[in-house]
């Protein structure tokens, strides 16, 4: 017997479409509302991102604007902000 083990090399860029507010922890990031893409019922979806591959999320990840890599705490998923500069 084999066990196959899929990993997702890739990850989404979501915009935000509005940056602003607080949460309760100052050491947070701003909060970023996100574009509504419903589905299924959901009030959201990954159609609101774009997917990307693993090497430019860590070129992003570099990038001097980049933020520090925070993990979730319940879906144990890293995430980072990159500001636009355009």
């Amino acid at each position: 017997n084999k066990l196959v083990l899929g990993l997702p090399w890739y990850g989404y860029k979501y915009p935000c479409v509005w940056l602003g507010g607080t949460t309760y922890d100052p050491s947070s990031p701003p909060l970023c509302s996100l574009k509504s893409v419903p589905f299924r019922g959901a009030s959201c979806s990954d159609a609101a991102g774009a997917q990307l591959g693993l090497a430019e999320i860590v070129s992003l990840s570099q990038m001097s604007n980049a933020s520090k890599i925070r993990v979730d705490a319940s879906s144990r998923s890293p995430a980072f902000e990159v500001q636009n500069t355009q």
